[in-house]
C-alpha cells in the first residue's frame, strides 16, 4: 500500500547529504525532519528557510503521493490553504516559501 516499507522510506529520506533523495532541495532550504505522521496515514516533512529568501521549491520524493498539503505543527492536520502542488507523476511537489519560514508538509502516499 505504501510502495515501500515505512522504515525504508524514512531511511532513504534521512540518508545522505541534507536528506537526499529529496531531490531538488535549494541551498536555502534545510531538511529539519521526516517522520511518519501521528495517525500513520502520511509522512511529515519539515523544512526551514535559512537565508532570508523566498521562492518556490520543486521537490522529488522517493514515493508517489496521493495528496500533499501544508500542515499544522502540533496536530499535523492538513492546512486548508495548502499552497502545495503535485506535479509530474505525483512523486514531485512544488511548494512556495517565505524568508525564515518553517515549512511543514503532510505527504500522503498513494495506495
Amino acid at each position: 500500500a505504501w510502495g515501500m516499507p515505512r522504515e525504508a522510506a524514512v531511511a532513504r529520506v534521512a540518508a545522505g547529504r541534507r536528506g537526499a533523495p529529496v531531490e531538488g532541495l535549494p541551498d536555502n532550504l534545510v531538511l529539519m525532519g521526516f517522520k511518519p505522521s501521528l495517525d500513520g496515514r502520511a509522512y511529515m516533512l519539515y523544512l526551514g528557510e535559512a537565508h532570508g529568501q523566498h521562492g518556490t521549491a520543486r521537490l522529488r520524493l522517493p514515493f508517489v503521493m496521493e495528496a500533499a498539503a501544508r500542515a499544522h505543527l502540533v496536530t499535523e492536520a492538513a492546512a486548508p490553504d495548502a499552497q502545495v502542488r503535485l506535479v509530474d507523476a505525483s512523486d514531485t511537489i512544488e511548494v512556495d516559501y517565505r524568508p525564515r519560514s518553517l515549512i511543514i508538509l503532510r505527504l500522503q502516499p498513494a495506495r
